[in-house]
């Protein structure tokens, strides 16, 4: 569909976005329709289950202190996505999956979900998407971090230090993220006739690398919170300097193939 502009959550984590100049908006079919509403529906689901948990547990502040830090990085990853080039077309790239590998060993599943639900709304408010996008958006992280969390659980078990299980545990927690951001895309790629394998496959080696880098440093910083909170603040300077550099490198890499091709065009 023209209209469809594909944005790619992702992460680790992955939304796509195909930019395209502005057209007329037509109508969604059905089945792009109906994928937008499972997808929202359910992560408003798992919302739901999680308010309700969080508020019979309730939050310590040094836990309240350490979501409100994270729940500002991962708006600030959305608002300001990196941005990789594939010839014409672009794919916005989240650190989502580093930033989950944290928020699951340092905070209760419930607290994960409506921390990254906090983040999402205020995200798709300040870049002013469109609603069905907002929506699928919100479906599509929430289900996925609450099958993270979930899948997290289940595996580490009672713990009260990152230990080599728990860190194992959250490494298979990105990998779930990973997995249902991209098979939410792909449901809803097919539903709007737009080519999937493209979208999916293009730069995969370099996303494979991204999610593993930020996944990387979230299990460093997990390592370093479980045994100081305040140590939060510093753990996450690596990420974002890691932010910043692949930001420097996939714009020298955009304005390199530009060149080419003005070259190419001259001669």
């Amino acid at each position: 569909m023209e209209w469809f502009e594909l944005e790619r959550v992702f992460v680790e984590r992955l939304c796509l976005e195909l930019m395209a100049e502005p057209v007329r908006t037509p109508m969604l079919p059905r089945a792009a329709t109906a994928t937008i509403a499972v997808a929202f529906l359910a992560g408003l689901t798992t919302l739901g289950g999680s308010l309700g948990a969080l508020s019979s547990d309730g939050l310590a502040r040094n836990s309240r202190a350490t979501l409100l830090l994270l729940v500002a990085l991962v708006v600030a990853s959305w608002v300001w996505p990196l941005v990789m080039y594939h010839g014409s077309e672009s794919e916005a790239v989240h650190l989502d999956e580093g930033f989950l590998v944290i928020m699951v060993v340092a905070l209760s599943g419930s607290a994960v979900v409506v921390g990254f639900a906090a983040a999402m709304v205020v995200a798709q408010l300040v870049r002013r998407r469109p609603l069905v996008k907002s929506l699928f958006n919100f479906g599509q992280v929430l289900t996925a971090v609450g099958l993270s969390s979930l899948a997290f659980h289940t595996l580490a078990g009672n713990y009260s230090v990152a230990s080599p299980r728990v860190l194992a545990a959250a490494t298979v927690a990105a990998i779930v993220f990973f997995a249902v951001n991209n098979l939410a895309l792909a449901a809803i790629l097919r539903a709007t006739g737009a080519p999937l394998r493209g979208a999916l496959v293009d730069g995969i080696e370099i996303r494979f690398l991204l999610v593993a880098a930020s996944v990387a440093l979230g299990l460093l910083g997990a390592i370093a919170i479980s045994a100081y909170s305040w140590a939060l603040v510093v753990s996450i300077v690596p990420m974002l300097i890691l932010r910043q550099v692949l930001a420097g490198h996939f714009r020298a890499r955009h304005d390199r193939t530009r060149l080419l091709g003005l070259l190419d065009a001259t001669l």
